[in-house]
């Protein structure tokens, strides 16, 4: 079967399942390799091929299911639901954000504190610039 570019793009595509601690073949089979054809046919190129696995994660909001919910998202996290095409414009357009990362309320606590802190040296730093030219252009 004609590679149609599949055989270059799949090593970045197993990167992207990896990136979440799910391993894939090395190899991409035929049924995988004609779900990626058609994507490709219907015009979706290397970088929204990836951007679909990140998207599955973000639409589901990580691989663990939620607290009283049968729908393990983890275990149909593979090639064949990633790349079937229901729904998987949305899967790209999301996963064009770039890898999901769970919220952590600690760390945005921590960016947010030192994001004031920043703030708060430039704030001192740009005082004492406008005191030293108060100084030289006043003289007092």
């Amino acid at each position: 079967m004609p590679s149609n570019g599949i055989d270059e793009l799949w090593p970045g595509i197993r990167e992207a399942f990896a990136s979440y601690g799910r391993k894939i073949s090395p190899v991409c089979g035929a049924a995988r390799r004609k779900l990626i054809a058609k994507r490709i046919a219907e015009g979706y190129d290397r970088e929204a091929l990836i951007a679909a696995v990140h998207g599955y994660v973000r639409f589901h909001g990580g691989l663990d299911p939620d607290a009283g919910e049968t729908f393990n998202p983890r275990k149909w996290f593979d090639p064949d639901s990633v790349f079937k095409a229901e729904r998987f414009d949305t899967r790209v357009e999301l996963g064009m954000e770039g890898r999901w990362v769970a919220f952590d309320p600690k760390q945005y606590h921590q960016d947010q504190v030192k994001a004031k802190q920043a703030r708060a040296r430039q704030w001192v730093s740009d005082a004492r610039e406008r005191e030293k030219l108060r100084l030289v252009e006043g003289g007092g």
